[in-house]
C-alpha cells in the first residue's frame, strides 16, 4: 500500500481527472496543463501505471525529438451501474469508467414491495454483468434514480407514492446490505434527469436551468450556478404540490399535490373519462392514454384539444412560479407528457402571457433517457473519485 500525503492525493486526483478528460495524453502535456513540475508528474504517472489505473496508449509522433508515451485510463479498473426506477418501467445500464455502455436492460418495475424491488435490482446487476462479460464484483458503484424525496445526508426516501416504499424509507441501507462492497447512491429521478441534461443534453453550456418532468408524476430538477440544487433534506423540486390547477386544501389533492393531480398522465386519463361520462363527443375512448389524447388533439378532436390546452395553461403557471423564484435561462420539459412537442408548443404560447421574464422552453434532448443518463453521470463521477482507493 502506498502512503501519501494530502497534497500528493490532490495532485494524483488532478492528474487522473486530466487523463480521463484529455487522454491519451503525455506527461509533458500533463505538466503543462496542471502546472506541476515534471518530476512530480513523472512520479505520479509511474505510481498510477504501477497500480494499473492508467496504461500506455501509443506514443507521440510528428514532433522533433524523442517520442513520448501517451497515457489513458485503464477501463478495466472497475465499472458502474446507473438505474432509472420509474413507476412502471426500470431502465439500467452498466458502463466502464470511460463512460462506454457495456450492457443495458429495460423491463417492468417490480412494484409489489420494497423487497421485490431490491431483489429485482440485484438480479439485474447479475444479468447486466453477464451481458457485459464481467464479474458482478467489477460493478463498484450503483446509482439509482427514483421518484420521491431522498434526503442526501440521512439517505432516507419519503413521499414516493408511485413506488412500494412506504414501509422502506431505509431502502438504500437495505440495498447496501444486499450488495456489500458496492457504493450505493440514490437520487430523486428528476434531479438525475437535470444532471443528465447538463451532461449530454441542452444544459451542457448552461449554469442555470430547470428540468420540469411531467409523466406518471410531476417533479423539478434545478441546476443553479452549475450545480444541482437539492434543497433542505432533498426537498427542492417537489412542484407537484404547487397550489396550481386545483384546490390544495382539498383532501383529494393531498397525496400527490394539486398540480400533479391536474397535469400528470393519470390525471389526464381521469379527466378524459370524466368528459366522456358527461356525454361529450370525441373520437377517444375510456381505454385511451395521454399519447392518444395528443394524437387526437393534433387531428382536431375538441375534447382532446381541451385537455391539452388545460395542461399547457397549468404548466405555464407552474413555470411562471418557478422562474419568479430562481430565474433560470432555460426550462426543459421532460417525461412522457412534458416532452410531447404538441404540448410544448402550446406551453410556449402561454408562458409569455403569465410572466414577463425572459426564458426558453424546450423539450428534453434526451427524452425518456434523461434520468438514466443522469444516473450514469453520477455513477461515473463517484467511481472516478474512488479509482485510487479501489486500486490499493
Amino acid at each position: 500500500m502506498i502512503v501519501r500525503g494530502i497534497s500528493r492525493q490532490i495532485n494524483e486526483q488532478a492528474v487522473l481527472d486530466q487523463v480521463l478528460s484529455g487522454g491519451p495524453i503525455s506527461r509533458a502535456t500533463l505538466a503543462q496543463v496542471l502546472g506541476l513540475s515534471k518530476p512530480t508528474i513523472n512520479s505520479i504517472v509511474k505510481d498510477l501505471h504501477g497500480l494499473g489505473i492508467v496504461r500506455v496508449e501509443g506514443q507521440t509522433n510528428g514532433h522533433v525529438g524523442r517520442t513520448a508515451a501517451l497515457y489513458c485510463v485503464n477501463d478495466q479498473v472497475g465499472c458502474v451501474m446507473g438505474i432509472d426506477v420509474g413507476g412502471t418501467k426500470l431502465n439500467a445500464v452498466v458502463a466502464n469508467l470511460l463512460g462506454v455502455v457495456l450492457a443495458e436492460v429495460l423491463e417492468p418495475t417490480a412494484t409489489g414491495s420494497a423487497n421485490e424491488l431490491i431483489a429485482q435490482i440485484i438480479r439485474i446487476r447479475l444479468d447486466l454483468a453477464k451481458k457485459a462479460g464481467i464479474p458482478p464484483t467489477d460493478i463498484r458503484v450503483v446509482t439509482i434514480g427514483m421518484p420521491g424525496i431522498i434526503d442526501p445526508e440521512m439517505r432516507l426516501i419519503t413521499h414516493a407514492p408511485n413506488l412500494p416504499l412506504q414501509e422502506a424509507s431505509d431502502f438504500v441501507a437495505r440495498l447496501e446490505l444486499a450488495l456489500p462492497g458496492t457504493s450505493i447512491q440514490a437520487f430523486n429521478d428528476v434531479n438525475l434527469a437535470a444532471i443528465g441534461e447538463r451532461w449530454r443534453g441542452l444544459g451542457q453550456r448552461m449554469s442555470d436551468f430547470a428540468f420540469l418532468s411531467i409523466g406518471t408524476g410531476v417533479g423539478l430538477g434545478l441546476v443553479i450556478n452549475g450545480e444541482l440544487c437539492e434543497g433542505f433534506r432533498g426537498q427542492a423540486g417537489e412542484v407537484g404540490w404547487l397550489p396550481v390547477g386545483g384546490d390544495p386544501f382539498d383532501e383529494a389533492n393531498r397525496k400527490h399535490g394539486a398540480l400533479e393531480e391536474r397535469i400528470s398522465g393519470p390525471a389526464m386519463t381521469r379527466r378524459l373519462n370524466d368528459l366522456i361520462s358527461q356525454g361529450l363527443q370525441t373520437s377517444l375512448t375510456v381505454n385511451d392514454v395521454p399519447t392518444d389524447i395528443f394524437a387526437a388533439a393534433a387531428l382536431g378532436d375538441q375534447v382532446a384539444d381541451h385537455l391539452v390546452d388545460d395542461a399547457a395553461r397549468n404548466i405555464a403557471l407552474a413555470i411562471a412560479a418557478i422562474c419568479a423564484v430562481v430565474g433560470p435561462e432555460l426550462v426543459v420539459l421532460g417525461g412522457g407528457i412534458g416532452s410531447n412537442e404538441y404540448l410544448v408548443e402550446r406551453v410556449r404560447r402561454y408562458v409569455p402571457a403569465v410572466t414577463p421574464l425572459s426564458l426558453r422552453v424546450e423539450p428534453s434532448a434526451l427524452g425518456a433517457r434523461a434520468a438514466l443518463m443522469g444516473a450514469l453521470s453520477a455513477a461515473l463521477r463517484e467511481g472516478r473519485s474512488k479509482m485510487l482507493a479501489w486500486a490499493e
